[in-house]
């Protein structure tokens, strides 16, 4: 039952996945984002892709990968429940006392030998049903959407680096003194930029993305936000910086 309905998951999941990446040109964004990280990193501007563009791209793989993970969940779920059946059906069938009967006798009234049919019959089973279980385990371990989203995710970070690197150095670029605000709008934007792309990491369900992005908003503030912090306009933004950092 387990094999079949990973198969069927995997066929359909393929489908749409393919269907999405498709859809969304996933792949032509990844290459649009490689093919100008140079000119990124000398000019500090991008060239043939917004980063606002990718905002419902990345809010949909992360509800991707929510879903796959609640459903993999579910199929860990029940094959352990049924692992822990099992098991306790093999230890009932050990703990129950083993029936009394008549010895048959041959002809001659000798006592013919026990046959091991019964045990032997016993045992495979149980080796039968461990094999099962160890099957069904492997399975999962080797699941085709489970790759597929792994691969996406992958994607997803990419994406998410270049969502987050282009909105900050945005700010930065259209940075202005407000009058009567208390500070500038780059601490704000940023805040919400930040703020946006490690909730979209949570809402995956996956401990790896959350870990990339908490590591890539801290290159963001820690080199990103250097060349400004380091400018005579950031003097007078020091207060509002540490009130935000308090929150």
């Amino acid at each position: 039952m387990m094999r079949r309905i990973q198969e069927q998951s995997d066929v359909y999941s393929t489908k749409i996945l393919s269907l999405f990446l498709t859809q969304y040109k996933v792949d032509v964004s990844l290459e649009i984002i490689r093919a100008t990280k140079v000119t990124n990193l000398i000019s500090g501007e991008s060239r043939g892709l917004e980063a606002a563009d990718l905002g419902p791209v990345l809010d949909a793989i992360a509800v991707i990968g929510h879903r796959c993970h609640i459903y993999d969940m579910y199929l860990r779920g029940t094959s352990a429940k049924i692992q822990r059946y099992i098991e306790q059906q093999q230890e009932l069938q050990q703990q129950q006392p083993p029936l009394e009967f008549q010895q048959p006798q041959d002809g001659h009234g000798s006592v013919l030998a026990p046959s091991s049919s019964s045990s032997s019959s016993s045992s495979s089973s149980s080796a039968t049903t461990s094999s099962l279980v160890r099957k069904a385990a492997k399975l999962l371990h080797e699941s085709e959407l489970n790759r597929q989203v792994q691969s996406m995710m992958d994607k997803y970070l990419t994406m998410e680096q270049f969502f987050m690197r282009e909105n900050v150095r945005k700010a930065i670029r259209m940075d202005q003194i407000v009058p009567g605000q208390p500070c500038s709008t780059l601490v704000d934007f940023v805040f919400f930029v930040l703020h946006k792309s490690l909730r979209r990491a949570f809402s995956t369900s996956s401990a790896d993305a959350v870990c990339t992005v908490i590591n890539l908003t801290n290159q963001c503030l820690s080199i990103d936000l250097r060349q400004v912090r380091s400018s005579n306009r950031v003097h007078k933004m020091r207060p509002c910086v540490s009130h935000q950092a308090r929150h």
